[in-house]
């Protein structure tokens, strides 16, 4: 294909977007299909209910959350485009969310968020991360 595969450091997040960019800078058109259902089990749904509202959050793992940091900052940096700093800034606030009412790897997933755009800047594939130590 002319515009080349996946990008393969990425493992899971972000793929999409990024094949999509890319495919954009071909000349090709990428389309939303807003009637389609993705069902995915990476995070675990939580609700918190405080001051007679509910809050709903998503719990996902310091690994996942790792990787959605990582892989949204190296497309900022690549792609300089507002729609990622967008999607970085929205998974900002359903981490941050986690982190403020799960108590359980608090730490992780605020190291694992630290982590993941530290290496996003510093461009390290998720092999880098693993060997570091």
């Amino acid at each position: 294909m002319e515009i080349g595969g996946f990008e393969t450091s990425f493992f899971i997040d972000s793929v999409d977007i990024e094949v999509c960019i890319r495919a954009r800078t071909f000349g090709y058109k990428c389309y939303i299909c807003r009637t389609g259902k993705l069902i995915q089990r990476y995070g675990e749904k939580q609700l918190f209910r405080m001051l007679n509202k509910t809050i709903y959050y998503v719990v996902y793992n310091p690994d996942r959350i790792y990787g959605i940091f990582r892989n949204l900052t190296m497309l900022l940096i690549t792609y300089r485009m507002k729609e990622i700093a967008y999607e970085l800034l929205s998974f900002s606030a359903i981490i941050m969310k986690s982190v403020l009412f799960e108590k359980k790897n608090r730490t992780k997933r605020l190291f694992a968020m630290l982590s993941g755009i530290i290496d996003g800047i510093h461009k390290k594939s998720l092999g880098q991360k693993k060997n570091k130590g």
